[in-house]
């Protein structure tokens, strides 16, 4: 009997060789949890924002996923705001039908 270590996978196949994870944070659980209290109450939506580089963008990825998982029948709309020098309603529901098409 070897003493040689066996692996399941390759190194270079692990989620952690290529960051193909996500981890569970303690924000991203209370973001977690206002969004299936929203979803309990019937709230019509979610919106979440701060300042860059906070880790929005990875806590949404994560909570779509496991949304996806949990409530598997319900639809996720995730829709990424574009800068613009002067927002408006028409540059925003523009955007929201170009992800809807």
């Amino acid at each position: 009997m070897s003493n040689a270590l066996v692996r399941p996978i390759a190194i270079s196949e692990h989620p952690l060789h290529d960051r193909r994870y996500r981890l569970p944070t303690p924000p991203i659980d209370a973001l977690y949890a206002l969004v299936t209290e929203a979803l309990d109450r019937r709230r019509p939506g979610v919106m979440v924002y701060g300042r860059s580089r906070l880790g929005k963008t990875t806590a949404i990825d994560y909570l779509e996923v496991l949304l996806g998982v949990e409530r598997p029948k319900l639809p996720i709309i995730v829709l990424r705001c574009r800068f613009k020098r002067v927002p408006s309603e028409t540059a925003f529901f523009s955007n929201f039908l170009l992800i809807l098409c």
